[in-house]
């Protein structure tokens, strides 16, 4: 396995579900809670300076930099995943059905999808974000501009970094800027995980308030263009984004 597995953890000791799905994963804390979480979720932790929590873009880019001096390739997850896979075709029942991978599955697809996004010339790829067989068209496995987000990213060293003035949005902004550079991601449509991120405490959540996300809106916003990034709070807090490319 090529590729470092590295997942930031904010005020959720003993309380991730990150190795459920990869039990070879290296949890990232700042130092203050470094104790706790060796105590509570065992494993390999790596410890970033206290500086570095309370903003998620600047602990994502702090992991970048930190296993780019390892590998070439980086993963990052969210620590309340708790399921991934891919639909399959169940033929007796007419519909697709959820695969759920184990252990080497899921570090094998891992390598897989490094190597396709080598070949398509992208740095960056993940897999669709919505866990509904009934979003997923068959004759669409993959997808070039569609976003890529935190709870799974995968990046192949170069030297784009997050913005560290969004400390939510801040996945969607990188897959633009991944797009206005290399002009295509990567992304399986046909693959999904499962999070638990209303439910769970911690992590952004501990700082997500509504006026922080009509700031981290405008920011959005006025970097991007009313007409690639917009917003919908009566539906949602998340942007639509459409990119201005074929």
């Amino acid at each position: 396995m090529s590729a470092r597995i590295i997942v930031p953890s904010y005020h959720r000791a003993g309380k991730t579900t990150i190795r459920q799905v990869v039990e070879s994963a290296a949890i990232a804390v700042i130092e203050s809670e470094a104790d706790e979480y060796r105590s509570l979720e065992g494993g390999e932790i790596i410890v970033m300076p206290e500086k570095v929590g309370g903003n998620i873009s600047v602990t994502r880019n702090w992991i970048l930099d930190y296993g780019f001096e390892q590998s070439e390739r980086v993963v990052m997850m969210d620590d309340d995943v708790t399921e991934f896979g891919r639909f399959e075709w169940n033929s007796s029942r007419a519909q697709y059905d959820y695969l759920k991978y184990d252990q080497s599955r899921m570090l094998e697809f891992i390598e897989n999808g490094f190597d396709m996004a080598d070949e398509a010339g992208v740095k960056l790829w993940g897999v669709g974000v919505v866990a509904a067989p009934r979003a997923y068209r068959e004759y669409a496995p993959f997808s070039f501009l569609s976003p890529v987000l935190g709870p799974f990213t995968c990046v192949s060293n170069n030297g784009l970094r997050y913005d560290n003035r969004l400390r939510l949005n801040e996945d969607y902004d990188y897959f633009l800027q991944q797009i206005q550079k290399y002009r295509r991601v990567l992304r399986f449509d046909s693959h999904w995980y499962r999070c638990n991120h209303l439910t769970m405490p911690g992590g952004v959540t501990s700082y997500r308030t509504l006026d922080e996300e009509y700031k981290q809106a405008e920011i959005m916003v006025k970097k991007w263009g009313p007409e690639v990034v917009r917003y919908n709070f009566d539906k949602s807090t998340n942007p639509r984004i459409r990119v201005p490319i074929p």
